[in-house]
């Protein structure tokens, strides 16, 4: 059995806080730490995807494969997995095998990102006022190759949750892989708790409707709306297109102009999208409140006091801004797909829509309308089936273990 294990991510939280990813490679390496195993992590000291704007992807990663190769050598460690994560993992892997401190151990690869139909990835870090994302396609780096090498180099290619592993397995990229292996994502269930949560004014004690009820006015006042009793609709998430945020304001649009109800932005990203939230919020000033700047905080306590969160998203490798939401009661309202799919169940734990069109989520937004201050609705924290981080670690650790068994 292994008990050695090195991992090297783009991110890690809390020293590096961007998304998911970084949340999953903390959480899980503490799991596997208080399971026995040794585990070692090399992140960067920023924001990486930064650097990437500035098209040094390949360098970035490259000198994180380095700095663990360094330690290893120098210290006489061996891991028995590399765990690298994401597409540019496949560089560190490749720096960090020129360091002769690997034998016959494995590399596990795990993609935490989106994949487009085509040999091409969009996934817009543009938190510093760039026009546009990311572009990761062929003008960039030859992207199809760079996945091609990343399948040949591991020994196990995994993912964030079952839905996008499906993705994956059909994806013509890897058609060369056995089987991609998808294990849904966890929760930090010690920050996520409303009885100790420090980031809320009113923490839950033995009422739940007063613990939604004294929240929501919080948040009311923090985004400066009307303190009413309605239901708040929020988006949690990057500004990106990735995210369905386009979709979103189309159906907007009609919703928030008919309907007497708030919705809340919380986010950042591309510069042309959050033009449109602003435009939103100032054309129905007492009905949209917008916070657009990247905030690890404020969720908190925008899930102790909404009712539903909106995520349309064209691809979602998991959605852990989901599983944050659904512990706080929040319900769910999401495009089925990828790891959105394995999380919520249409009109059990959510609302979700197949086909990607404005009137399919227009539809799932009046159900949730419809279901506001119903006993379904007001019982749906009950329903939270998330695992925590040690719980993950554990089903990671099985798939190692059976595979080399």
């Amino acid at each position: 059995m292994a008990k050695k294990v090195l991992i090297i991510s783009p991110e890690i939280y809390p020293k590096v806080k961007v998304g998911g990813l970084g949340k999953m490679v903390a959480g899980v390496a503490k799991g596997l730490a208080k399971r026995g195993v040794e585990v070692k992590t090399f992140s960067p000291s920023q924001n990486i995807y930064r650097s990437l704007w500035k098209k040094q992807a390949e360098v970035e990663y490259r000198k994180l494969g380095w700095q663990a190769g360094q330690y290893c050598q120098k210290n006489q460690w061996r891991p028995d997995y590399l765990w690298v994560h994401d597409w540019g993992g496949v560089w560190a892997v490749d720096e960090f095998a020129k360091s002769g401190r690997f034998g016959s151990g494995k590399i596990v690869w795990t993609i935490h990102s989106p994949l487009g139909d085509n040999y091409d990835y969009s996934y817009g870090y543009g938190y510093q006022g760039e026009d546009e994302p990311i572009d990761w396609g062929d003008s960039f780096f030859d992207f199809s190759d760079l996945v091609k090498q990343g399948v040949e180099l591991a020994d196990l290619v995994t993912t964030v949750s079952p839905g996008f592993a499906n993705r994956l397995n059909r994806h013509s990229l890897f058609q060369n892989v056995d089987s991609i292996i998808g294990i849904s994502n966890g929760l930090d269930v010690e920050a996520w708790d409303p009885s100790r949560d420090q980031l809320i004014d009113f923490k839950f004690k033995n009422s739940w409707l007063e613990f939604k009820e004294r929240n929501k006015q919080v948040l009311q006042k923090k985004f400066n709306l009307p303190i009413r009793n309605v239901p708040i609709f929020s988006f949690v998430s990057r500004v990106a297109s990735q995210k369905g945020i386009e979709l979103l304001l189309k159906a907007l649009l009609n919703f928030v102009a008919k309907n007497d109800i708030q919705f809340i932005f919380v986010g950042s990203g591309e510069k042309r999208l959050v033009h449109r939230i602003k435009a939103l919020s100032q054309q129905f000033p007492s009905k949209v409140g917008a916070k657009l700047k990247a905030d690890f905080d404020l969720p908190h306590q925008v899930f102790a006091g909404a009712d539903f969160l909106v995520l349309p998203s064209l691809s979602e490798p998991f959605g852990i801004v989901v599983a944050e939401a659904k512990k706080y009661g929040v319900v769910p309202i999401v495009h089925l797909i990828d790891g959105l799919k394995d999380q919520v169940q249409d009109n059990k734990n959510g609302f979700g829509f197949w086909n990607y069109h404005q009137e399919k989520l227009e539809k799932k937004l009046y159900q949730g309308l419809n279901s506001w201050q119903s006993e379904w609705q007001k019982n749906q924290w009950k329903k939270n089936k998330t695992d925590s981080w040690i719980d993950v670690s554990q089903k990671w650790l099985k798939v190692f273990y059976e595979y080399s068994s």
